[in-house]
């Protein structure tokens, strides 16, 4: 996901790492980008010299059928409000990186259903992006982990929370 218009999405950070991986591996990865229109400034003045496709700005069963056509799905921002697009991506079966800071913390669970990591530091989401390309082990795990549990997370259980505490 790439929005330029957010500075802490962290966009510029993110497509360096894509660029550098694609450095790395080649042949052996895609690059599906979403979040922004090929005619936005902001796009225009990141790293892009790698190959990769533009879905452009989806709204929210577009995003679903996207994260069912891929593998990983990485998410660099400096901090997450909510997490959503990851757990999206999640109960989609995707293996996914989140930041340490933000809302992911109440469904993300480190190395058991996706990585968190400190999104501070660009050598430590190159590491974990790392990882998922070359463990293959690991990312299938993720995967079913992240399907698994993102059953729990239904709309109807925030309200039943919030309703037992007010009423209880």
């Amino acid at each position: 996901m790439i929005r330029p218009e957010a500075p802490y999405r962290e966009p510029e950070l993110t497509m360096k790492l894509l660029q550098q991986a694609s450095e790395r591996y080649r042949q052996d990865v895609d690059f599906l980008l979403f979040g922004t229109t090929l005619d936005d400034p902001g796009f225009a003045a990141l790293p892009r010299s790698f190959p990769w496709k533009l879905a452009g700005v989806l709204n929210q069963k577009q995003v679903a059928r996207l994260m069912n056509e891929v593998d990983v799905f990485v998410d660099f921002s400096s901090h997450q409000a909510m997490g959503l697009t990851a757990m999206e991506a999640m109960a989609c079966g995707v293996a996914v990186i989140v930041p340490q800071r933000g809302g992911a913390a109440c469904f993300a669970r480190h190395e058991e259903n996706c990585l968190i990591v400190d999104t501070l530091s660009p050598e430590a989401c190159w590491k974990a992006l790392q990882r998922l390309v070359e463990d293959h082990a690991l990312r299938a795990r993720l995967q079913k982990n992240a399907l698994i549990d993102l059953c729990d997370y239904y709309p109807e259980r925030p309200a039943f929370n919030i309703l037992s505490a007010l009423f209880d």
